[in-house]
């Protein structure tokens, strides 16, 4: 989520990724860039703060990629279960 200023400041940046030479953006450098990690460290731009949901790694129900070590607010085996009911 991001407010329409954010998204204007950052243009630039998503603009300067869009293509990483196979016709479709660059989405790690993106991420590396805005996050301000590894040789961007030191860049004059803010660093923009990232917020995941749990578990960490999104799994887009996908039962393989939960992590069952976590405790968590969601059952996602049980919304998994859901999502493969409507098939």
């Amino acid at each position: 989520m991001a407010t329409a200023g954010i998204l204007a400041e950052d243009l630039p940046i998503f603009a300067s990724y869009i293509d990483n030479g196979r016709g479709i953006p660059n989405d790690r450098e993106t991420f590396r860039h805005l996050q301000g990690l590894g040789k961007y460290e030191n860049q004059t731009e803010g660093r923009r703060l990232l917020v995941g949901p749990l578990p960490g790694l999104a799994v887009h129900a996908d039962l393989r990629g939960l992590d069952y070590k976590v405790p968590y607010v969601v059952n996602w085996q049980k919304e998994a279960e859901k999502v493969k009911g409507l098939k």
